[in-house]
């Protein structure tokens, strides 16, 4: 599963690059977002920015992004065999299934806030209103 995943992660970058990732930052960049703005934007936009302001060269950039995005990777498998390890129960879902995946979070989520709410879910109802649930697929 690893290489799979590896192989995702790699397409991802390329087509995020391709598609102008330094490009969007250099426009905020002209549009007068702080330097030191774009480590808090996510890391392609702080990888990006040291890009363009000179501090990296692009094959060095886009190297260490995606070894970034890589070791980001790991951290997220390593925190779900965690999870499970505590005794959680992790529903896989496969990738491509989106409805799926956004019908078991919304019965999740409605599951959590019901618990103690009163019989006619208008709680649930309130809380959903402010809470929107995006499942993602990775890469």
């Amino acid at each position: 599963e690893r290489p799979e995943l590896r192989a995702r992660i790699e397409k991802r970058l390329r087509e995020r690059l391709d598609a102008g990732l330094v490009e969007e930052v250099g426009t905020l960049i002209k549009s007068g977002v702080a330097r030191d703005r774009f480590a808090l934007f996510g890391m392609e936009y702080k990888h990006a920015a040291r890009y363009i302001f000179g501090e990296a060269p692009y094959e060095e950039m886009a190297a260490r992004l995606l070894q970034d995005i890589y070791r980001l990777a790991k951290r997220q498998d390593t925190w779900f065999r965690g999870m499970e390890r505590r005794g959680m129960t992790l529903r896989r879902i496969p990738r491509g299934e989106f409805n799926a995946a956004a019908e078991a979070a919304r019965a999740a989520f409605y599951r959590f806030f019901y618990a103690g709410l009163d019989a006619s879910g208008a709680g649930v109802k309130a809380v959903m209103f402010f809470f929107k649930i995006t499942i993602v697929e990775r890469c």
